[in-house]
């Protein structure tokens, strides 16, 4: 008897009814690859930078704490990065990123409350991570939700939490990021 292997994801389920399963898990298998060998590129050109783009921005978006940047008072709606509260590279910089804001207390994206808006993805797009990055490179990143979850409210919440954590970032690094909001659905219209 052979064994079907699991999908563990909602997103994936689109494409086990759109390609053979296995082709579908090699695919994924490549792109985690190539995903890891862009991450490891990055950084090594910019460490500091990457640290904060790659596993503090995702942290602060999953966060909503006066102390932490991007702090929106009255979010209608707590929002996660999908999959931030089991990634071991930010869980493992949790205490790094609090000591950095001189936070004394325990906040973590573990404690993400059930009702979170859930932001599908966080995508690095453009020369990050490739052989075109240079000390000028800036940081375009793809933040995908799928909008007709959020209200009109709750989306320019959004936009102000993103905006909130770009100026924060603009100061303390080097690799300024430019925010593109998109709507999954749409996204997959063009794919």
């Amino acid at each position: 008897m052979s064994s079907v292997p699991t999908i563990d994801n909602p997103q994936e389920a689109y494409y086990k009814n759109n390609m053979d399963i296995n082709t579908f898990l090699q695919n994924k298998k490549a792109y985690l690859a190539y995903n890891n060998f862009r991450k490891q590129i990055f950084s090594d050109l910019s460490p500091e930078d990457s640290e904060r783009i790659l596993y503090m921005l995702p942290w602060m978006l999953s966060l909503n704490d006066p102390a932490v940047p991007g702090y929106v008072p009255d979010l209608a709606a707590p929002l996660t990065v999908h999959g931030v509260s089991e990634d071991t590279g930010i869980l493992k910089r949790e205490g790094v990123f609090r000591n950095l804001l001189k936070i004394n207390r325990p906040v973590s994206v573990k404690d993400k409350p059930d009702c979170a808006h859930v932001i599908q993805g966080l995508y690095t797009i453009g020369s990050i991570g490739t052989v075109s990055q240079t000390s000028g490179s800036d940081c375009d990143i793809w933040i995908c939700i799928e909008k007709k979850d959020f209200s009109d409210i709750q989306f320019q919440q959004l936009v102000q939490k993103t905006n909130l954590i770009k100026d924060w970032l603009d100061i303390y690094s080097r690799i300024q990021p430019a925010y593109l909001r998109v709507d999954r659905i749409s996204l997959e219209e063009i794919l």
